[in-house]
């Protein structure tokens, strides 16, 4: 037990240390780390304002306000991240939450209409909401290994979490010593620091297939879009992990007008009591940073987010059966451990299961799903208040996920096993100079793109003078390379050929037949050339493959 333990903290140290290690990464995570914390400290100082001003429903029409925007706006807002460099998306839309925080708090100072209020508080929640899919699709194209993704994730996922421990409390004592207004400044001023940071992240070439690369103007953005919902709705990960964070979020919209009634009126804590409870949960994020280390290499996410979507449950029932203060800042904090892990777990599947050229638009329409959910779980929070009490409403909220939990159990066992490319044939790509320096997104396009096939002995892999019509890695078995007639060499396992006539636009300059039964992957010429000319450093590798007078001519 004790050489496990040791063993599973030295890999995720050794993960997390990698994901460090890379710069762009730490700059995204600073950025998200400094945006969250914003967001929160706003966002308790809304949630204060409205209920002082409009009771429960006011927090609901919020909700509902931005529902629209966010189902139909940040899917096609998203879907720029396809179409544009993902770093400036992000970099724009820190700008416009900076922008619309200081219209905000403009507002809250002047004491404005209402409307204008609820419609500036909507747009900085939906800009936040276009954040996280454009991040989690530009995660890959940084990471260079599948530990050093999930490991971005859990750094991710541990600022969001940071920011809602430090959020709610930077925005209680701000509320207590300055009011609304100031809250929305100090927000604006925190945006401004996401920019910098961002627009500092440097991201390599993604590949893409040679046939994508290039379409027009609207036409072929809104195409884009089209694209990536069409593979939302016909990529069964994708529609099982939405349905998890569609229910998740609508028990969060839900949770989020409990724990205002809870705290003002049940437990008695005031004002200050609402980010209290939501520190409590963002308390249990920082913590799940230890839990989440446990992913890091893990090849069985699909039921490790199945079972946090119990762990997410399961305690805001408990809090309806005995709400008392102690026990709701315990069990929250372990609602908060629970949504780390279902958001590491849930993105890296999805990151792992969407082609690249589609990631952000899929990504925008499953955040397009958590705001619809989290607007319906407003309104059923508002409405099971009303009808019922603060103890009956949390014990319905807490048990939707559990239930949920159980119907995607079978679905979400296989994920990984079915969907996810395998980690053998990243190995194999990664050992070769001429892949080894693509990121996991280009890795994993190129990965998918394998296949495996079977010859037997003295049965030709390429024939000499033949068009170069793809490139082959030996996985399994031996074969020789014959030139002329003449045998040239004897190769094996992880042995590879067939780039020179590739990048050459050359015939084959020699045979290849097995010795023994072979087993080899195949990856066709115009993946291959994708990723050769896709990546300088790949492109690099194969202009020396031309040059170099010491590599043979049959590779």
């Amino acid at each position: 037990m004790t050489a496990a333990l040791t063993g599973y903290a030295s890999r995720s140290w050794a993960a997390l240390r990698e994901a460090g290690s890379n710069p762009s990464i730490r700059l995204v995570v600073l950025a998200y780390i400094v945006f969250t914390v914003s967001k929160w400290a706003l966002r308790i100082a809304k949630y204060v304002y409205l209920y002082e001003v409009a009771g429960p429903f006011g927090i609901a029409i919020l909700g509902l306000i931005q529902m629209i925007p966010s189902i139909l706006g940040v899917p096609f807002a998203s879907g720029l991240g396809d179409r544009f460099a993902r770093d400036r998306v992000l970099a724009v839309t820190y700008t416009l939450c900076a922008v619309v925080s200081v219209a905000l708090a403009y507002v809250l100072s002047t004491g404005s209409d209402i409307t204008v209020f609820y419609l500036l508080a909507a747009a900085v929640e939906v800009l936040g909401q276009i954040v996280r899919p454009v991040q989690a699709a530009l995660l890959p194209a940084l990471a260079r290994t599948p530990s050093e993704l999930v490991a971005g994730n859990v750094a991710l996922s541990t600022s969001e979490a940071f920011g809602a421990l430090a959020g709610p409390a930077l925005g209680a004592a701000i509320l207590v010593n300055g009011g609304p207004a100031i809250v929305a400044l100090v927000a604006a001023a925190g945006c401004a620091i996401s920019v910098l940071a961002i627009t500092r992240v440097h991201v390599g070439s993604v590949v893409q297939p040679m046939a994508k690369r290039v379409s027009g103007g609207l036409t072929g953005f809104l195409a884009g879009i089209g694209r990536a919902l069409r593979a939302f709705a016909r990529l069964p990960a994708s529609r099982a992990i939405a349905t998890g964070f569609l229910m998740q979020s609508t028990v969060h919209g839900m949770l989020t007008v409990l724990l205002v009634v809870l705290a003002a009126s049940t437990l008695a804590l005031g004002a200050p009591g609402v980010g209290t409870l939501h520190a409590a949960m963002g308390a249990g994020g920082v913590i799940a940073a230890v839990f989440a280390m446990g992913l890091i290499g893990h090849d069985r996410l699909g039921p490790a987010w199945a079972l946090a979507l119990v762990g997410y449950g399961l305690p805001i029932l408990l809090i309806g059966l005995v709400p008392s203060t102690g026990v709701a800042i315990v069990l929250l904090t372990v609602v908060g451990i629970s949504n780390a892990l279902i958001e590491v777990s849930g993105f890296t599947l999805l990151q792992r299961t969407v082609p690249d050229s589609i990631r952000a638009g899929v990504l925008g329409a499953v955040e397009g799903l958590i705001g619809l959910g989290y607007a319906i779980g407003g309104v059923l929070g508002s409405v099971l208040v009303e009808r019922t009490d603060i103890r009956v409403a949390l014990v319905v909220a807490g048990a939707i996920l559990p239930i949920v939990a159980l119907l995607l159990w079978s679905r979400a066992s296989r994920l990984d096993s079915e969907y996810v490319v395998p980690q053998a044939k990243l190995d194999v790509l990664r050992g070769l100079p001429i892949f080894a320096p693509l990121s996991l997104a280009a890795l994993e396009h190129v990965a998918g793109a394998l296949t495996e096939t079977r010859y037997p002995a003295a049965a030709n892999l390429i024939d000499e003078g033949d068009p170069g019509e793809a490139f082959f890695v030996v996985i399994e078995g031996t074969a020789e390379v014959i030139e002329r007639g003449q045998h040239l060499a004897d190769i094996g396992p992880n042995a590879s050929f067939g780039e020179n006539a590739l990048i050459r636009g050359t015939p084959s300059p020699a045979t290849v037949r097995a010795t023994t039964d072979v087993a080899a992957y195949r990856l066709p010429s115009s993946d291959f050339l994708s990723a050769v000319t896709g990546h300088p450093h790949s492109a690099t590798t194969g202009d020396q493959v031309m040059t170099d007078a010491s590599a043979p001519d049959w590779a």
